[in-house]
């Protein structure tokens, strides 16, 4: 038996469908059912969704299918410092997201305010002309 095999066999005996194999580790749909080789990046990201697989076991098939305690501690304590930096990932994913909003706000009020600017320039130069008109009207009045 191949790793592919291996690996049905653990997704049968821990009664883990296909659907929920492919949700956990994100390989592509009919991945179990393609050719029977896994490529090394496949086998980390495997390993990784499933910590109690013996990776010994998944590849050569000898020795333990599930890993015991002491290696599930230390495959835990090590997900553990992977999963903070991910907690931190997120938490400065919402702080760009708010201040990307904020952004998106304050450029609205600037184009608005120039919008405003222009309005304001042209109807001042409409009374910069009536004014004029009115003086010039004026002066030929009193001459």
């Amino acid at each position: 038996m191949g790793a592919k095999d291996n690996l049905l066999n653990y997704l049968k005996i821990k009664s883990i469908t296909k659907n929920d194999f492919y949700k956990k580790t994100g390989l592509s749909n009919g991945f179990l059912d393609k050719n029977n080789n896994i490529t090394s990046n496949n086998i980390e990201i495997i390993i990784s969704s499933f910590s109690d697989l013996s990776l010994e076991w998944f590849i050569t098939g000898k020795g333990d299918m599930l890993k015991k305690n002491n290696q599930l501690i230390k495959n835990s304590i090590s997900m553990n410092n992977k999963i903070e930096p991910c907690l931190k990932c997120i938490e400065k994913e919402k702080l760009i997201k708010t201040q990307q909003k904020i952004i998106k706000t304050q450029q609205f009020t600037i184009d608005t305010q120039q919008e405003l600017i222009l309005l304001l320039q042209s109807k001042n130069d409409e009374t910069k002309q009536q004014v004029q008109q009115k003086q010039t009207i004026k002066l030929a009045n009193s001459q």
